[in-house]
């Protein structure tokens, strides 16, 4: 095997890692191109079908670029030796160095790099990555390779649904890649790299990243302290509102009360929005006599009789 597996090159390129010790062959020429007619077509969308749900893939190409659009000796983990990403290819990630390894995606359509790579369902196999931008029909060879059999549909392209494609992966030691990327068509987009790649099916977040940029987004310390101290200040003005406010209407409450007065006027559902004087119970004491007494001298109260005379 051409490389030392031990090492794991995948480290190298996402990690930024040394490949000096990997052993790089054969050689990848820089004035490579793929010598028969139809490779790397904008429409050429095949299934690769391992049998498994997880183990179906949507792929720029079929099974037969393997041996006739890869330069010679191609496997999935094979590194060349070589200076630059070859024609119709570029450079979807790299490391820092000259020694880190660069792995070349077709420029046909954007697409960057998976990360990390799985062993399982054939993921090795497939380290270029993309996704559909809009919805749409496409026209697509489904492999079956359990059954050896080919077909072609006609399936539904969406914006959660991937798009693989095989990579060639090159390291030099003696100058950085000239290779630059460039952006593909409108119909597929570049999409971050995720843990889950085994299935075609699952979704991402479509975005741009380049896995060697040094720049810093975060948040320095001294940030992060006035920050944090702002924050302290805003809480604490914020509870001393509330306790004024809080003690204001305490000391404003009782006035209220002593305002309203003691009237126990009875209140019944006729009485509500009307205005009502004057009404309430009053003291007893002070009620006037409703009769009028008997004059002094007047005759003495006498008892009929029971029986008629």
């Amino acid at each position: 095997m051409f490389l030392n597996r031990s090492l794991g090159y995948l480290c190298a390129q996402f990690n930024n890692r040394d490949m000096t010790t990997a052993t790089v062959t054969p050689t990848l020429p820089a004035s490579w191109e793929p010598t028969v007619a139809g490779c790397l077509s904008t429409s050429d969308f095949w299934q690769w079908d391992y049998g498994p749900a997880k183990d179906k893939r949507t792929v720029l190409g079929g099974p037969s670029q393997t041996t006739n659009c890869l330069p010679t000796a191609w496997a999935s983990d094979i590194v060349y030796s070589g200076s630059e990403c070859p024609p119709n290819y570029t450079s979807a990630c790299q490391g820092t160095d000259t020694l880190s390894a660069v792995t070349c995606c077709p420029s046909l359509y954007r697409f960057t790099c998976v990360y990390p790579v799985s062993s399982l369902y054939h993921g090795s196999q497939f380290r270029c990555m993309s996704a559909w931008a809009t919805s749409k029909a496409v026209r697509v060879t489904h492999t079956n390779f359990v059954e050896n059999n080919l077909a072609v549909e006609t399936q539904t392209a969406q914006p959660n649904l991937h798009v693989f494609a095989l990579a060639i992966i090159y390291v030099t030691s003696t100058s950085e890649s000239s290779a630059t990327s460039v952006e593909g068509s409108n119909d597929l987009t570049a999409i971050s790299s995720q843990t889950d790649i085994s299935s075609s099916s699952s979704s991402s977040t479509a975005q741009s990243a380049s896995p060697d940029s040094s720049s810093d987004t975060g948040i320095s310390t001294g940030a992060s302290a006035g920050i944090g101290v702002g924050a302290a200040v805003i809480v604490a003005v914020a509870f001393l509102a509330f306790v004024a406010w809080w003690m204001y209407r305490r000391r404003r409450f009782p006035r209220q009360v002593s305002e309203l007065g003691t009237d126990h006027s009875p209140y019944t559902p006729e009485m509500a929005g009307q205005e009502v004087s004057n009404v309430g119970y009053k003291d007893p004491k002070a009620v006037p006599p409703t009769g009028s007494e008997l004059p002094d001298g007047s005759p003495a109260a006498q008892e009929l009789p029971a029986y008629p005379h």
